[in-house]
């Protein structure tokens, strides 16, 4: 089953699919799921967070990071909008602030 998460995100690489909210809910695997040990399934997550987040999907890819325990990325993905003028700087901390309280 590990697999099939890792090919199904590959072909969304390989064919430049954007990875929608949908796409990305059903490529997370349940903490406890006998699919994927712990491990497997932080790691599929960050590989879903940084596949969005070359997309410019940050939202996305902050939910997963987030999902993934990974809250450093969190803190540096929210500079890059703000870097680019997506988001303003109190824009960006509101987001930050409700991934890192989840």
């Amino acid at each position: 089953m590990c697999v099939q998460y890792h090919e199904a995100l590959q072909v969304c690489l390989d064919q430049s699919l954007t990875v929608t909210e949908e796409l990305a809910e059903r490529m997370t695997v349940t903490r406890g799921s006998a699919h994927l040990s712990e491990e497997e399934r932080k790691d599929l997550l960050e590989r879903i967070a940084d596949c969005c987040m070359r997309q410019g999907n940050y939202h996305l890819a902050t939910k997963k990071y987030t999902q993934a325990g990974n809250k450093m990325k969190v803190k540096v993905l929210h500079i890059l909008p703000i870097a680019y003028g997506d988001l303003t700087p109190a824009e960006a901390h509101t987001d930050v602030h409700t991934s890192l309280s989840s």
